[in-house]
């Protein structure tokens, strides 16, 4: 290979590798983001209805929150770790008398599937192995989408992510302690 080709090939991994180290850092941004948008017009939300002591108001806050929190350690495999050890749910299995929360929900799970599952390599690969499986097996992708969701909302209301949220702030503070 000639030194202008190395130049070259190592410029561009160079920079394909800087690139990622960014994206990684900017998704976990814009995830946490979207996560504040959504609790902050869900509060807006109840306290227009002068509802916020509401348990499902404050256990949907507790999961952002635990979400916001975790953003940096989420992945694929933290979601199937979760999943592995039993999602205990902290949610009501009620219908909720509440559109707002039931809404904010919603957008919650469609933003953290798509953070895990269509903003990474790794989520990708796993929707196309598992979308080439089911449509040679089962049924198309509506399944595996509908599948992924269900399993972002186990996790969502599980107290192991609340638990998960609050040993991260714990860490995080008494790192600042320390310093």
């Amino acid at each position: 290979m000639t030194p202008e080709l190395q130049l070259i090939f190592g410029t561009t991994m160079l920079a394909a590798g800087l690139s990622y180290a960014w994206w990684v850092g900017f998704r976990v941004w814009m995830l946490r983001q979207d996560l504040f948008s959504i609790r902050d017009e869900l509060w807006d939300a109840m306290k227009a209805r002068d509802s916020l002591d509401e348990p499902a108001h404050r256990a949907m806050r507790a999961s952002l929150k635990a979400f916001v929190r975790v953003a940096p350690l989420l992945s694929v495999f933290t979601l199937l770790g979760i999943l592995a050890e039993g999602a205990s749910s902290h949610h009501v299995d009620e219908p909720s008398d509440f559109p707002e929360i039931e809404a904010a929900r919603h957008k919650t799970v469609s933003r953290v599937m798509n953070y895990l599952f269509f903003e990474t390599l790794m989520g990708l690969a796993i929707v196309v192995g598992v979308s080439v499986i089911c449509l040679l097996i089962l049924t198309p992708f509506r399944i595996v989408k509908t599948a992924f969701s269900r399993w972002v909302e186990l996790v969502m209301d599980s107290t192991e992510l609340i638990a998960m949220g609050a040993l991260v702030s714990q860490t995080r503070v008494g790192t600042t302690r320390q310093a």
